[in-house]
């Protein structure tokens, strides 16, 4: 039996391309939840499939993970350099929930994943 992690991260303008939005695509998951299947976040929704007559004026990173410890995705997120740090938006829903919970700005991610950032978080800033 598994439980799956579906996981949305929203990019500020300024962090477009930036170094906290590489490392998020770059690094897999089990590097900071052990347990977790494994995998890494990738540009969400192509722009070609979103609705309405116009591109989409956000970046969203998304993912869908077995295991996946929350906690441990946010102290990732909030040990990354953001340019615009009040705007980091991140969305976790699990298989077993309704509804997404949501952190916004990396102060409250933070205090979200603060009992579990490791030595990782060192790496990254």
């Amino acid at each position: 039996m598994s439980v799956v992690s579906t996981v949305i991260v929203s990019i500020p303008t300024l962090d477009w391309d930036g170094p906290a939005h590489s490392a998020l695509l770059a690094t897999d998951v089990k590097e900071f939840s052990p347990v977790c299947s494994g995998g890494k976040l990738s540009e969400g929704v192509m722009r070609a499939k979103w609705g309405g007559t116009k591109e989409p004026q956000a970046t969203l990173l998304a993912g869908a993970f077995n295991y996946l410890d929350d906690s441990a995705l946010l102290g990732f997120v909030a040990s990354l350099t953001w340019v615009e740090p009040e705007n980091v938006q991140v969305f976790i829903k699990s298989e077993w929930n309704h509804r997404f919970e949501s952190w916004t700005g990396i102060e409250r991610i933070r205090a979200a994943g603060e009992s579990i950032i490791g030595p990782w978080a060192d790496q990254r800033r």
